[in-house]
C-alpha cells in the first residue's frame, strides 16, 4: 500500500474519504485530464450525483486531492525527520520509486500536466504543493551541510529547484518503462552536486 492510500484511508471510511483516495489513484495513473467523474462514481459504486454532495465541482474535488496529498507528505517528513540528511536524502528517492513501482506518476506531475485546464484555487493549491516540495529539499540540504554530510558544488537554491524539475521528467520516462532507473540517475547526479 503507497503512503497516500495509508494515509487517505486512515482518515475515515466514509464516503468523501473513499472518492479522495480513488480520485488521487485516477488521476496518479490517468492524468487530472482524463479523470472521468463517471468513472470515479462507477468504480465507488454510487451515483455521479453523489461526489457533487461532497465536492461541488471538479476543481473543488482537485484541489482536495491535493490538500491531503501535501498531508501525507507532511506526515512522511515527519516520519523520516530522525534520520541523518543522506538517509532522508536516500528516502526521498525512494518515495518516487515508489511512486513507479505502483505504476503512479507525482500527484503533483499528474495535475501540472493539465495547467491549461485548472482553475484558480487548484492552480494556487498547486504552486503551494510544489513550495513545499522545496522547502522540504531546502531544510534537507541545510541539515546536510551544517552536519557536515553536503559539499555543494553549484548554489543549494539551484540544487533544491533543479531535484523537483528533473524528478519530474525522470518519473514520466520510469513510468512509461516501468523502470527506476531514471530515477536513480537523478539520484546519483544530485549526491554528485551535494559532494557526496
Amino acid at each position: 500500500m503507497t503512503l497516500q492510500r495509508t494515509v487517505t484511508t486512515s482518515l475515515a471510511n466514509s464516503t468523501r474519504s473513499k472518492l479522495l483516495e480513488k480520485a488521487a489513484a485516477l488521476s496518479q495513473t490517468v492524468g487530472y485530464d482524463a479523470l472521468s467523474l463517471q468513472e470515479l462514481a462507477d468504480e465507488l459504486g454510487i451515483r455521479k450525483a453523489s461526489i457533487f454532495h461532497h465536492f461541488s465541482s471538479k476543481d473543488v474535488l482537485a484541489t482536495a486531492v491535493i490538500e491531503t496529498d501535501m498531508k501525507v507528505f507532511d506526515a512522511w517528513a515527519q516520519a523520516i525527520d530522525h534520520l541523518n540528511p543522506v538517509e532522508r536524502l536516500t528516502k526521498y528517492f525512494d518515495h518516487y520509486r515508489d511512486m513507479i513501482n505502483h505504476g503512479h506518476v507525482c500527484p503533483g506531475g499528474a495535475f501540472a500536466v493539465a495547467w491549461p485546464l485548472l482553475q484558480g484555487k487548484v492552480r494556487d493549491t498547486l504552486v503551494r504543493m510544489h513550495k513545499q516540495n522545496i522547502a522540504f529539499l531546502d531544510e534537507l540540504v541545510s541539515d546536510g551541510i551544517s552536519d557536515g554530510s553536503f559539499h555543494p558544488l553549484a548554489l543549494t537554491s539551484d540544487i533544491t529547484k533543479a531535484i523537483p524539475d528533473m524528478l519530474q521528467g525522470a518519473i514520466q520516462v520510469g513510468r512509461a518503462g516501468a523502470s527506476v532507473i531514471p530515477i536513480n540517475r537523478i539520484e546519483r547526479l544530485t549526491k554528485v552536486l551535494l559532494g557526496l
